[in-house]
């Protein structure tokens, strides 16, 4: 393993490499999604999750909450809110 340095103007970044494969598979999905009214003003709110899978069996080891989101809407609808919860 090594890790790699680069610059830019804005911001310093860097990336790992790793030679062996690793032994899980990352990845992110979306639950919960819902548009809500409150107050006149339109939100979304929804939840990210990570699941964890092993590589070698190929099974679900894990599956963790990363984030929630509750966010006012700043463009317009072309729906009713209720008509699109997930």
């Amino acid at each position: 393993m090594r890790a790699l340095p680069a610059m830019t103007f804005f911001s310093f970044q860097s990336q790992i490499e790793n030679f062996k494969q690793p032994y899980f598979l990352f990845t992110t999905f979306e639950k919960n999604h819902q548009f809500v009214e409150k107050d006149g003003k339109n939100y979304r709110q929804n939840e990210i999750w990570r699941e964890i899978i092993d590589r070698r069996t190929g099974n679900k080891t894990d599956e963790e909450l990363l984030v929630k989101n509750f966010a006012e809407v700043k463009y317009e609808l072309n729906f009713a809110p209720q008509e699109c919860n997930l």
